[in-house]
């Protein structure tokens, strides 16, 4: 039957409205559910019987099920394979006044879709990359949404702009996860992050606030068959020390040896060394000086 060729091709779903559209009368539908030929999954959307039912086939039907729906947040990061993100259940986006109340779905609305946010995978439509960077904010903390930009960027290829673009058209006052994403791009965009020296000295007025030692900067360590490596701040009577990231994501071959060299450098030499970027100083100032101090204070007490 044709509505089965349909069903093939949207994992074993089809709609009341399809299987109209192809001459299915009511009354055959309703046979049709009443000997299990179909199965009901939401109002108006049914699954072939004896078909397997899987994660992918329980999004697409919650799609189908609201008007104009996508998948989003955590179902579309999981879509798109970026940062090791893992939906929670079906989450959908319906755009206008609707919510409509579907068993395990995770619903939310907007006012707002652009042409140019909503893509289609595996035959599931879907919020594209910039906008899923912008809802994940809303739902997970920066630090996972930080690491689905950088999967963005660095293995599909994202663009800087076209996030910014996203945020652009989107950063009505009160959205949520525009603020989340314009920390991140702030402090990653090449186009407008501070310069590495600005970061360090950012790092240390803030330790000089909390009374923490101030440490030496651009401190240099060399190891026999090694290039030296220079740490950006350092206690060398504690041997650590702090890196400051004002840098883009890291994407080139070379910047990744070099950075694998000089950790192994680091390491080898018996230093610990922690990372900070512009999201401590801006976000997360505490955790910050509370982790510098803590080791600090270790280190101190067991004559590192």
């Amino acid at each position: 039957m044709e509505y089965l060729v349909r069903a093939a091709r949207q994992h074993a779903l089809i709609t009341r409205s399809q299987l109209i559209a192809v001459g299915v009368s009511e009354h055959q539908i309703k046979r049709l559910l009443t000997t299990g030929r179909l199965q009901q999954v939401h109002r108006a959307v049914y699954r072939i019987g004896g078909s397997p039912a899987t994660a992918r086939q329980a999004l697409l039907a919650a799609v189908l099920s609201a008007d104009c729906s996508m998948a989003s947040h955590r179902s579309a990061a999981e879509l798109w394979g970026i940062g090791g993100v893992r939906s929670i259940g079906p989450e959908i986006t319906v755009p206008g006044k609707a919510r409509p109340r579907l068993a395990g779905v995770i619903v939310h609305r907007t006012d707002t879709v652009y042409a140019v946010d909503i893509a289609e995978i595996d035959g599931i439509t879907t919020t594209s990359i910039p906008r899923t960077a912008l809802d994940l904010g809303a739902v997970l903390p920066m630090d996972r949404v930080e690491w689905a930009i950088e999967d963005a960027v660095v293995r599909l290829g994202t663009q800087f702009s076209a996030l910014r673009d996203c945020l652009d058209r989107l950063a009505a006052r009160g959205r949520n996860g525009c603020g989340v994403l314009r920390t991140l791009l702030d402090a990653r965009d090449p186009t407008m992050a501070a310069p590495q020296s600005e970061l360090e000295m950012a790092i240390i007025r803030i330790l000089r606030r909390a009374q923490v030692p101030e440490p030496e900067r651009q401190y240099w360590l060399e190891r026999r068959g090694a290039s030296p490596v220079c740490l950006d701040l350092a206690w060398p009577e504690r041997r650590f020390g702090i890196e400051a990231d004002s840098r883009v994501w890291h994407a080139g071959r070379r910047d990744v040896q070099r950075n694998t060299e000089k950790h192994n450098t680091i390491t080898l030499l018996g230093w610990d060394v922690l990372r900070y970027t512009w999201v401590h100083v801006h976000h997360r100032r505490a955790e910050m000086v509370a982790e510098i101090s803590g080791f600090l204070a270790r280190s101190e007490r067991y004559g590192a």
